[in-house]
């Protein structure tokens, strides 16, 4: 079996013998087979007896290598959701994979690839410090220079890792680094993505003229390459530029323009952080039903796709939906499960998000009193990531107004200065 012989029916007839005699276990849910612990040692120690493991494992690197970098491909268009469960099945030979790269040779290429191909895979399931694991640990191998146009794309992805866990300093330099690379190789595309990462490490800084220039000339030059993907997400970071500086109808057409060219190429993990802006964008209007529609379609598209880190934004959405509806518990406790979903992803606010949230909570505080604002928000915290989705998309209950509510329509009339713009970035 060592030269890989085998034909495609002969595998079937072996794997067929192998459960019937239960040393393969079939699940017929997922279609996969697996071995038991004890006869995965055994082949394991039989393989090093026969001095085949290398060759086997260097097979296996192979086989997932190719699996990755199809999966990178599917990941940015409508299969994704199916992809994103077939790399959960596969995680462990994944990992094996890199594990088998990181201990050999001639495994920093390969490495690399494998890496580059899984990150979006762990942006979405909120993988984020594992990501940055990963790509920094194979960028360290002097042999990752020889490939420059792999070395500048696994620098612009271990800086979008970075930015997700809010280490923009890191993310910056990853930035610029990589874009000096794509420059000496005349890679237009790649320097209009590294343009628009750029512009959105300065939008979270609070440097918006320098944002502003940034992720436009970003969406000039995905436009003029045909890039639709690259445009919307550069649309969708240009609004949220715009959204920060409080100038919203311009900053309501960028996210349409994004929403319209998202719903043509089919949705996916990009098009949830357009649809929790525009709810942002209602809430700012007073349209508390519209927003409402875009949280719940949000949820509802992450909930499909398996996607933790939007999650986290529709939860502070539908919290300010709640509170808008005289339902203050209710939002207290969605802040809390937002707050525990933050934990768990290692993805912090920036600054400006943290004091938006410390005001929202002090407001509820105030409005609820001490006691029942911390029971509701413990148990927020103490509701799990699929528990804290269904609440959220529950029916809305019929509910006593309250006095004062609605007094301030852009507000909820509870103090807190309009809705959170909770930002995510397209890569």
């Amino acid at each position: 079996m060592s030269d890989g012989a085998l034909e495609a029916s002969e595998v079937a007839d072996l794997l067929a013998s192998l459960t019937e005699k239960s040393l393969v276990v079939y699940d017929a849910t997922t279609g996969r087979c697996s071995l038991l612990w004890m006869v995965r040692e055994y082949a394991r120690e039989a393989l090093a007896a026969e001095g085949e493991a290398g060759a086997v494992r260097r097979r296996h690197r192979e086989s997932f290598l190719r699996m990755a970098e199809e999966a990178a491909e599917a990941l940015q268009g409508p299969g994704q959701a199916d992809w994103l469960r077939r790399l959960d099945q596969d995680h462990d030979n994944l990992v094996a994979a890199l594990e088998h790269c990181a201990g050999s040779a001639d495994g920093a290429e390969p490495g690399l690839r494998i890496a580059c191909s899984l990150w979006r895979y762990w942006e979405v399931r909120g993988l984020f410090a594992e990501g940055v694991r990963r790509v920094e640990e194979f960028l360290a191998r002097p042999e990752s220079a020889g490939d420059a146009a792999l070395r500048a794309r696994a620098l612009n992805i271990l800086g979008n890792l970075r930015f997700r866990r809010g280490e923009y300093a890191q993310a910056q330099a990853a930035y610029v680094e990589s874009l000096e690379i794509r420059h000496r190789l005349g890679d237009q595309h790649g320097i209009a993505r590294l343009l628009s990462n750029l512009g959105a490490v300065h939008n979270d800084l609070g440097d918006f003229t320098t944002a502003e220039a940034l992720l436009t000339d970003a969406a000039a030059a995905a436009r003029s390459l045909g890039d639709r993907a690259g445009e919307a997400g550069d649309l969708h970071n240009l609004g949220l530029a715009l959204y920060r500086q409080r100038r919203f109808s311009e900053a309501a057409q960028r996210f349409l323009e994004a929403d319209q060219i998202l719903r043509e190429l089919g949705g996916g993990a990009t098009h949830l952080y357009v649809l929790q802006m525009l709810g942002a964008l209602e809430l700012e209007s007073g349209r508390v039903d519209a927003a409402e529609a875009r949280f719940r379609e949000m949820l509802a598209a992450a909930r499909d796709l398996g996607a933790r880190h939007p999650v986290l934004y529709g939860l502070y959405g539908m919290a300010h939906v709640a509170l808008r509806q005289g339902a203050p518990e209710r939002a207290a406790l969605l802040h809390g499960a937002a707050a525990a979903l933050h934990a768990a992803l290692e993805s912090p606010m920036d600054p400006a998000q943290s004091r938006e949230v410390e005001a929202a909570l002090a407001a509820l505080r105030e409005e609820l009193g001490g006691a029942r604002f911390e029971a509701a928000w413990s148990h927020g915290r103490q509701l799990g990531f699929h528990e804290a989705l269904d609440i959220a998309l529950e029916e809305r209950r019929e509910l006593p107004s309250r006095a004062g509510a609605g007094s301030n329509p852009s507000n909820g009339g509870c103090g807190v200065p309009g809705p959170l713009p909770y930002w995510c970035r397209f890569p």
